[in-house]
């Protein structure tokens, strides 16, 4: 079950219905954690089975959630040409890290490579804000293999629009 919550003072209460249906009104405490875009209550303490079942819930979750994102774009079967992530992902780009520091390229940041034939050279930068490949790589190869449109999403990363929710 969902429900939707505008801060009040930038402030979010947790309605007493929505910690009934979850089966959390009876705890004796909540542990929150805080990720990127997200926020999860648990409930304290919990059985074992409350535990698998609250995995589980999570689980559905993000599998409810790449679903919706994957609505949101095309199937690659809709692409009038071979698409040129599926190979281009395969390959990955290393860089030590010394070069990495000395380039002004942070410690995570994807990379990628252009190739200059005239000059022999090969130039490694870090990938742009909107690189697909930002996005985990196993969730990278997911949404290939599901067919998912990778220049579809791609576009929806540069055009940073809303793909979820009420705008």
């Amino acid at each position: 079950m969902k429900f939707v919550k505008n801060p009040t003072d930038g402030a979010v209460v947790v309605p007493s219905p929505a910690l009934k249906v979850s089966g959390m009104a009876d705890g004796k405490s909540y542990e929150l954690h805080t990720l990127k875009n997200a926020v999860i209550l648990l409930k304290k303490p919990m059985t074992a089975l409350e535990l698998i079942r609250a995995a589980d819930s999570l689980h559905q979750l993000s599998v409810d959630l790449i679903a919706h994102l994957t609505l949101s774009c095309g199937n690659c079967d809709d692409c009038e040409e071979e698409c040129p992530y599926f190979w281009e992902l395969d390959a990955e780009v290393y860089l030590p890290d010394e070069l990495r520091e000395e380039a002004g390229i942070p410690e995570n940041a994807p990379l990628c490579c252009q190739a200059d034939p005239e000059s022999s050279t090969v130039t490694v930068s870090a990938a742009d804000a909107h690189d697909i490949r930002n996005i985990p790589s196993y969730l990278r190869e997911m949404f290939i293999m599901s067919g998912v449109c990778l220049e579809d999403l791609r576009q929806h990363l540069i055009a940073e629009d809303c793909v979820y929710g009420d705008e």
